[in-house]
Parts: structure tokens; C-alpha cells; sequence
């Protein structure tokens, strides 16, 4: 580049279109002075090495301030492994998924330390499975969350992503058989998971309940399980044919059949074993409770 004397800096575009990259300018300054030819070089970056699924690649990574995760440095699209970015402490951030509608961004929180002439390597490896029997269906989203006192959201995905990275940790699931909260309710499944650095760790959803009728009965009604010692709602849904997911213990079920009527219990034990879905057979909305008769103080007096 032909350029007057002067002091100056670069600034580099990773990619042709702003959407899978951005500028980034370079903090060294280059002398540029009369009659000589300046040389910058830029020799440092960073390689990601994660291990995602074959059928759902990485959409986007971004490299960030190691102290503050909030401060992009640069981003580039998850079909580039290798960024230049100068020498430094960085962390990296991902993105499963192409929108933030179908996943969420995750900061790793180890430091990926650069220094001049060297490309360093992220390796991100750490992930969990989720395992569903395809005869049983899928759910519409899942979440890794963190096994504190006050669990918080680390990473969550669609259903059909049945792989996701995290970082190194212990984790509990949390599942939504559809996206409306008015067709089923989140629900924490109680195993938890130790994920190791390296290693992918499986957690089934292989436990549950399904309403069976004949075949050519069709059914539409609300439902809930309930846990019977302590009268809590563990799920709730209104599509009654398909698997709902459970964790193995023993629920209430309880059944709504419009707004006008209120909950009535349907079978008040059915025991879910792991690695079982319980067939709850459909006999039709049970009998209302006969109205009490209010008394009208009226009877037989005494003499």
C-alpha cells in the first residue's frame, strides 16, 4: 500500500461481508518513512478446535476480552477455524445456532493466552447428548443448567440438536416438550451430570406416561401430573397420544376436560420406572362429583 510518511496502524477485515466478520484494527503503530517500505506483520491469532455435531456445525464463535466476555474483539462465522487477533489474553464465546431464537451464547471461561508469532488452540470438547428413543418422539427445546442453589440457564438449544458444548461442570437438564407454555410447562429432570473436560456426557429422557385409546378414538383433553406428596404440578399438557417425559417416581393424574369444569383426578397413583414409559389406558372423563344439597333448615320439630 502506497502511503505518505507517517505513523500508522492496520485494521484488518476477516471476510468480504460485514455478517461474518468484522473489522478489527491491529493496536501495533508502523513508521512509515520516506523512500523506505514498512512491513506489519501479523503472525498471532487463535484455532478453534470444537467438537459439534457432524449434522449441526457450529453457526458463529467470537473472540472476547478475557476479563470482560461482554467486549467483542472479533467474530467470524463457526466455517473458519482460525482467527488473527494480536497477542493477548482472550476468552471465546459460541454460538450454536445461526438465530438467538434457536440457542444461546455461551462464554467459555478458561484464557486463551496469545503471544506473537503463535497460533493458539481453543479446544472445546466438553458436551452433553441428550438421548430420546425416536419411537418416543422429541421435545421442542432443552437446557443445560447449573446445579446452585439458584440454577441458571448455561447454554440452551432446539430439540433437534441433540448435542451441546459446555464447559467442564456439573449440570442438570431442563426440558420444554413444546415452545408454548400453554401446551406443557418446563421441567427440571433430577439427574445430575458431571461433564469433564474432553469428554461427551449422555443424559436419557427415556422415562414417562402416554394415554393409549383405541386407534380410531381420537382424545382432547388437559391433563396434569401430580406429585402426591406434595401436591405439586411436576408437568402439564394438552396433546395426550404423545410421550410426556417424566423422571421415574410415582404421580397423580388428574384431568381438565374444558373451562368450565374444574381438575379431576383421573388415577390417583401411577409409579413411572426408568427407562419405561407407563401406558395409561383411556376410559373416558370420570364422573362429576354429585352436587351437595344445601339444607333449607326445614325438618321434623319435636313435641
Amino acid at each position: 500500500m502506497l502511503l505518505p510518511p507517517g505513523r500508522y496502524r492496520i485494521a484488518v477485515h476477516p471476510t468480504a461481508w460485514d455478517n461474518y466478520s468484522q473489522r478489527l484494527i491491529w493496536p501495533d503503530v508502523v513508521q512509515v518513512l520516506p523512500g523506505r517500505l514498512a512491513r506489519a506483520v501479523l503472525n498471532s491469532g487463535i484455532e478453534l478446535d470444537a467438537k459439534t455435531d457432524s449434522q449441526h456445525p457450529l453457526s458463529k464463535w467470537e473472540v472476547v476480552e478475557a476479563r470482560a466476555p461482554e467486549e467483542l474483539v472479533q467474530w467470524q462465522s463457526g466455517d473458519r477455524s482460525t482467527m488473527l487477533v494480536p497477542p493477548g489474553d482472550y476468552r471465546i464465546a459460541i454460538h450454536p445456532t445461526a438465530w438467538d431464537n434457536n440457542s444461546g451464547r455461551l462464554a467459555w471461561p478458561q484464557t486463551v493466552h496469545v503471544e506473537e508469532n503463535q497460533r493458539a488452540l481453543a479446544h472445546l470438547a466438553s458436551r452433553i447428548q441428550l438421548v430420546i428413543p425416536e419411537r418416543y418422539g422429541s421435545i421442542s427445546k432443552w437446557e443445560a443448567i447449573s446445579t446452585d442453589a439458584n440454577p441458571k440457564v448455561v447454554q440452551w438449544q432446539a430439540g433437534d440438536l441433540r448435542t451441546m458444548l459446555v464447559p467442564p461442570g456439573r449440570y442438570r437438564i431442563a426440558i420444554h416438550p413444546a415452545w408454548w407454555d400453554d401446551s406443557a410447562q418446563r421441567l427440571i429432570w433430577p439427574v445430575e451430570l458431571t461433564v469433564t473436560d474432553g469428554k461427551q456426557t449422555s443424559v436419557a429422557l427415556d422415562s414417562g406416561i402416554r394415554f393409549i385409546a383405541a386407534p380410531d378414538q381420537k382424545l382432547s383433553f388437559t391433563f396434569q401430573f401430580v406429585d402426591p406428596k406434595t401436591n405439586r404440578t411436576i408437568q402439564w399438557g394438552n396433546k395426550p397420544q404423545a410421550v410426556q417425559f417424566l423422571p421415574a417416581g410415582d404421580y397423580r393424574v388428574d384431568l381438565w376436560k374444558s373451562a368450565t369444569n374444574t381438575w379431576q383426578p383421573y388415577i390417583p397413583k401411577v409409579s413411572v420406572e426408568a427407562g419405561k414409559v407407563r401406558e395409561v389406558p383411556w376410559k373416558g372423563f370420570p364422573d362429576a362429583a354429585p352436587a351437595k344439597t344445601k339444607s333449607s333448615g326445614a325438618g321434623i320439630g319435636r313435641n
